[in-house]
């Protein structure tokens, strides 16, 4: 029974190191991802599964889409952090989704990078639409005379 004991105990501490361990990472990363907001607009793209090695593009780009700055973020273990891909800076978020432009990084983190500009049209998108219907919304009536009848 001893052994038993040792061994549980032994499991729920390697759990805790691997929780504190993941908790200073996710704030390293959510420090990271601060600076780099005050720098322009940010998008954050993943590539990858529960099952598979995750990757994460994040994409700091100015007014006429071209990319400022431009990191990784990929790896087994909770020291992973995030890299900088000085080769996408310069480019524009277009030229990133364009499979006919070579770009010297791997699949999945292009992936992930892909994501993330979708994820700018995405939201772009929403904004167009949302605009829209507040002009929609602010629109008089055309069945309406602007006379009002009481009975």
């Amino acid at each position: 029974m001893q052994l038993g004991s040792t061994i549980i105990v032994a499991f729920v501490v390697a759990w805790v190191i691997q929780y504190a361990m993941t908790f200073l990472q996710m704030r390293r990363y959510n420090q990271r991802l601060k600076k780099m907001k005050k720098m322009g607009p940010t998008a954050v793209g993943m590539s990858g599964s529960m099952y598979k090695r995750r990757a994460y593009g994040v994409l700091v780009f100015d007014d006429q889409e071209k990319i400022i700055h431009a990191e990784q973020f990929s790896g087994w273990t909770v020291f992973a952090g995030l890299k900088p891909v000085n080769e996408l800076v310069g480019l524009t978020l277009t030229q990133v989704k364009d499979e006919s432009v070579e770009l010297p990084i791997s699949k999945k983190i292009r992936s992930a990078f892909i994501n993330a500009v979708d994820q700018v049209e995405h939201a772009r998108k929403k904004a167009a639409e949302a605009a829209a219907q507040a002009q929609i919304d602010t629109q008089p009536d055309e069945n309406s005379s602007g006379v009002n009848v009481e009975n």
